[in-house]
């Protein structure tokens, strides 16, 4: 008798499994890998140096990987910056939002050194559903106006 409750829960939880996989909007195949670096070398710099280059957005420690990149396009423009960068295993997706869609107040722009900058930690499981989502929340803070002209920078 408890080889038939065995066989029968088996069962639901196969069901379960195959009712996930069917609901999954990712197909795992489709999407790339994150490689997070086991050991990095960091070269010694002034803390104002280091201040400078975050603030700058120049220069991302990581690849920005394509998929992302496109999510960016679609849902917003190309004219959006993406520097990312990993902490603690979770991605640190920052958007740099340029400055004639931006919606900072003049004293937030001064208090943020003059950059529209949104930033979200996205846990790896999240993956690229984690930017969608996040992208989602950014687009809804805009006003019509400011969607529009992003709508029309899109070609």
């Amino acid at each position: 008798m408890k080889f038939m409750q065995l066989v029968s829960e088996f069962m639901k939880l196969v069901e379960r499994v195959q009712k996930l996989e069917s609901l999954s909007s990712v197909q795992l195949e489709n999407v790339a890998p994150i490689n997070v670096p086991v050991q990095k070398v960091v070269e010694t710099k002034e803390v104002s140096e280091v201040k400078e280059t975050k603030l700058a957005g120049e220069l991302s420690e990581y690849p920005v990987p394509q998929e992302y990149r496109e999510v960016v396009d679609v849902i917003l423009n190309k004219n959006f910056k993406i520097f990312v960068d990993y902490k603690d295993g979770n991605l640190d997706f920052n958007l740099s939002v340029p400055d004639k869609y931006s919606n900072l107040t003049p004293e937030a722009r001064k208090i943020s050194g003059g950059m529209d900058r949104r930033r979200r930690i996205i846990p790896p499981y999240e993956g690229v559903n984690g930017v969608k989502e996040y992208l989602g929340l950014v687009w809804k803070s805009f006003s019509p106006t400011i969607q529009s002209m992003i709508v029309a920078d899109r070609s």
